[in-house]
C-alpha cells in the first residue's frame, strides 16, 4: 500500500474510534465487567484531554 493511501486509511480508522468511542468503551465494560458509570467517567476524561 502506498504511504499516502495508508494514511488516509490510518486517519478514518482513527476517526471512526473517535466518532465511536463511548460505544467502544461501554462494550469494553461490557466485556470485563466494569460498571458503564466507569465507561462513561473514561470517555468524559478523553473528551477533556482532546
Amino acid at each position: 500500500m502506498a504511504p499516502t493511501a495508508r494514511k488516509k486509511f490510518m486517519l478514518d480508522w482513527a476517526q471512526l474510534i473517535d466518532d465511536h468511542a463511548f460505544d467502544l468503551a461501554v462494550l469494553g465494560a461490557r466485556d470485563n465487567g466494569t460498571e458503564i458509570s466507569m465507561a462513561m467517567l473514561v470517555c468524559l476524561i478523553s473528551l477533556i484531554q482532546s
